[in-house]
């Protein structure tokens, strides 16, 4: 080494500090990633505990309750159906049951895929129904919701697209 070289400026060292670096980053990309799994993982807990009051506001037939859980520009869709758009019209459409009795309700997620700030949840769903005049229903089928995080925190269903099963001929 030569006179007023610092041990820092031998290739060894240099090496030495460029793996250090190397590792350095490592670590930060690790503890990032770490950070965005723990946070999927809370979205996915609290999207499944939405879904919980989803379903209690469906067995209560809890109109308002249940549209408030929609942004304000929601869509609900079903194969051979109108789309219902907007919260206001969901509540509507919701309040068209009335006389209707949910005897049984149940949806059960089976993934949640998160997206930044929304998450596609899918699942199943059975219900059992007393009509108006005492017919009793039991739809089931699948549903795909896509929710998102407001600006006030809370999940809301941006999308929610259900596909009952097909119906059984006797």
């Amino acid at each position: 080494m030569g006179r007023g070289a610092r041990a820092s400026d031998a290739p060894s060292a240099r090496v030495a500090w460029g793996g250090r670096r190397l590792l350095l980053a490592t670590l930060l990309v690790a503890g990032c990633r770490g950070d965005a799994d723990r946070l999927a993982s809370q979205a996915r807990a609290e999207v499944r505990a939405e879904l919980a009051h989803y379903n209690d506001r469906v067995a209560q037939m809890d109109s308002r309750g249940i549209a408030a859980m929609y942004t304000l520009d929601a869509e609900i869709s079903e194969p051979g159906q109108p789309v219902t758009t907007g919260r206001d019209s969901i509540q509507s459409f919701l309040d068209s049951f009335i006389g209707f009795h949910v005897e049984e309700n149940a949806m059960t997620s089976d993934t949640i895929v998160v997206k930044g700030t929304s998450l596609v949840q899918s699942g199943h769903f059975s219900q059992r129904v007393r009509m108006p005049d005492g017919t009793e229903l039991r739809p089931r089928g699948s549903f795909t919701a896509e929710w998102v995080r407001e600006r006030d925190g809370k999940w809301r269903i941006r999308r929610m697209h259900s596909v009952p099963d097909p119906v059984e001929s006797k």
